[in-house]
């Protein structure tokens, strides 16, 4: 593809663009870091030309430019997906200043490039929670598209179960709504395979009273704890045959820490109810005696706060997910020896870090499986190995460390075929590890094929965040 038709995106898109959208053209390594900004720089690539629109009508002048001359373009939410990239043969369709929030009486209007933070923030302050991810810095629609896994899904399901509709720009660059009513094909593939049938300019959630958290003034009991490595294999074993409810979720981490950043084991513990209740309920893990406790009660609004450090922009970081029914005890001290290697050989990684998410599956699986694309309703942890590096030189060590934590989380397992979630997939997933039977992606294919015959939203294992 020569770059004339790009070159000339300013004269052909900017006469039809809003006069707050703005096109930048790309030209050198400078120009990209001044006007697009991301959560890695793992695959990065520079594309000929950033649009950032401001309006709905933006987006769909941006998607009809690009493609009725076949220019292929990837989608900015939030900016935390290794996918949000392209080279010079494309452009990056920036939605950051698209991002009003709209807080009805029981509902939520959310932009393409709201983020978490912000949709929380929203509805908190009218007395209601919303399902969101646990990364504050996260495109909301980027999450929901690839199932929106979260901590408060135990109460009241997946981002993708409160999903009412969306606003969708068609490969076609028409816009139109997907809900349970208007197009209910397209409403079923966007909840868990959504990054690749459209560019979604609005999603609607339900909302709920604060109270339904356990407690009148929506305040949630966490528990932040540090263990020894000789306490792993008992704390894993513990927490592998808990009984994680609609009242838990929790977080089971390897990181490096302050004030030493040497490597620790971490748990951070959410019960929603009183504090009497959660004492009893987490017995069998505080009775273990962490060497370190900090328990207390966060408003609703920093329900992500603990987690906030691994969503800074910048830097390389490499990230290698799967799903999980059961975890080894003696794998977890393969995988914790492997990661100590890992961080002390290589300074500049000394943020990386390996994450389990455990969250309640109670309301999550009164939900037939069947109803959405999102296939692994089913699986009880979800592991994340993180690799994130400073230097470049890194990449083959850090994929070698993240391949390797992965297929120990797999090797423990109780099941047989492996399990991936798009929201954390590295690009190297088969659909059917994605998005589950071969019936389901068959299903997908064929909704593709009517949706985006000509692939303009590319295949079906990458996503957009």
């Amino acid at each position: 593809m020569t770059a004339g038709p790009i070159i000339n995106i300013s004269q052909e898109l900017g006469s039809k663009l809003s006069p707050a959208a703005s096109i930048h053209l790309i030209s050198s390594p400078e120009d990209f870091e001044e006007f697009f900004v991301s959560w890695s720089g793992f695959n990065r690539k520079e594309p000929s030309a950033v649009v950032k629109i401001a309006t709905e009508e933006d987006a769909v002048q941006a998607v009809l430019w690009a493609t009725s001359k076949s220019i292929p373009f990837a989608v900015k939410g939030g900016g935390h997906s290794v996918f949000c990239t392209i080279g010079k043969e494309g452009i990056i369709i920036d939605l950051t200043a698209f991002n009003h929030i709209s807080v009805h009486e029981e509902t939520v209007d959310v932009q393409g490039g709201g983020l978490t933070e912000d949709v929380i923030s929203a509805v908190f302050e009218r007395g209601r929670c919303v399902v969101t991810g646990t990364c504050d810095k996260v495109g909301v629609t980027g999450a929901v598209l690839g199932g929106g896994l979260g901590p408060i899904q135990g109460v009241h399901g997946m981002m993708i179960d409160n999903l009412l509709s969306a606003r969708v720009i068609t490969a076609e660059g028409k816009l139109v709504t997907a809900s349970e009513s208007e197009n209910p094909d397209l409403f079923w593939a966007l909840r868990g395979a959504g990054h690749r049938f459209g560019l979604v300019t609005q999603v609607t959630f339900k909302t709920h009273d604060l109270s339904s958290l356990g407690s009148k003034d929506g305040s949630i009991w966490n528990a932040f704890m540090v263990w020894g490595e000789h306490q792993l294999e008992q704390l894993t074993d513990v927490v592998n045959s808990f009984n994680w409810n609609k009242h838990t979720s929790a977080y089971f981490a390897f990181a490096n820490m302050p004030p030493d950043f040497k490597p620790t084991i971490a748990t951070i513990l959410i019960f929603f109810g009183s504090d009497e209740e959660a004492d009893v309920y987490f017995k069998p893990i505080l009775s273990l005696g962490p060497l370190m406790k900090q328990i207390q009660r966060l408003p609703y609004n920093l329900i992500n706060m603990l987690e906030r450090p691994q969503q800074a922009l910048g830097g390389y970081k490499s990230q290698f997910g799967a799903g999980v029914q059961t975890i080894n005890p003696k794998k977890m001290v393969e995988i914790y020896k492997k990661y100590s290697e890992f961080v002390t050989a290589h300074p500049n990684a000394v943020r990386s870090a390996v994450v389990i998410e455990i969250f309640g599956m109670d309301k999550v699986r009164e939900i037939d499986s069947e109803s959405t694309a999102f296939a692994h309703r089913d699986v009880n942890f979800w592991t994340f190995p993180l690799a994130w590096y400073e230097d470049p030189a890194t990449e083959a060590d850090a994929t070698k460390f993240g391949n390797e934590v992965r297929q120990l989380f797999r090797d423990g397992d109780s099941r047989e075929e492996a399990v991936a979630y798009v929201n954390f997939n590295r690009g190297d997933e088969s659909h059917a590890m994605t998005y589950g039977s071969e019936e389901r992606v068959e299903r997908l294919l064929s909704l593709k094929k009517k949706w985006d015959p000509r692939g303009v939203f590319g295949g079906l294992v990458a996503q957009l965040e």
